[in-house]
């Protein structure tokens, strides 16, 4: 079975985000909310032929960067950190362009995976409110914290 192509993931993130109203700048789309700022930075391995989702917020009280780089971002964590063990391994193999997977069902399984897995996180990242008590917490909880953000997802 051949490795599949790597424009195969860039594409069926591009179809399920787009489809979800974010828009897309490079490898990053956008989701923006009068609180936050939701990205979403398709980051592949410079080690091998892996690809890793990494998702930022960027909390507007802080920053009025319309486009920010995920790196800049005030909460920072990976989709796989976000969700339990078994569907980070899944989101892993998956991911890994050298997985023996044929390419159809891969295609399939991720955008099942980014609509019903990530799309409720990017949701869960658009107020303060679903960030400091709501399901938004799941996703600071398991993330790196700025600490400028601390008073503001605490107040």
């Amino acid at each position: 079975m051949t490795h599949a192509r790597p424009d195969v993931i860039k594409n069926a993130f591009d179809r399920q985000l787009t489809a979800h109203g974010l828009t897309r700048r490079s490898n990053s789309w956008y989701q923006s909310t009068a609180e936050t700022i939701c990205v979403l930075e398709l980051q592949v391995s410079h080690l091998s032929s892996k690809y890793y989702l990494n998702l930022g917020v960027l909390l507007r009280d802080l920053d009025g960067e319309p486009f920010p780089k995920e790196r800049l971002c005030h909460v920072r964590a990976r989709w796989n950190d976000l969700v339990d063990e078994d569907q980070s391994a899944r989101i892993d193999h998956l991911l890994d362009l050298e997985s023996s997977i044929e390419e159809a069902g891969r295609v399939d399984v991720v955008e099942v995976l980014i609509r019903d897995s990530l799309i409720p996180l990017v949701s869960a990242c658009s107020s303060l409110d679903s960030l400091r008590s709501g399901p938004g917490r799941v996703v600071v909880d398991n993330a790196l914290v700025a600490a400028a953000a601390i008073p503001v997802l605490t107040g």
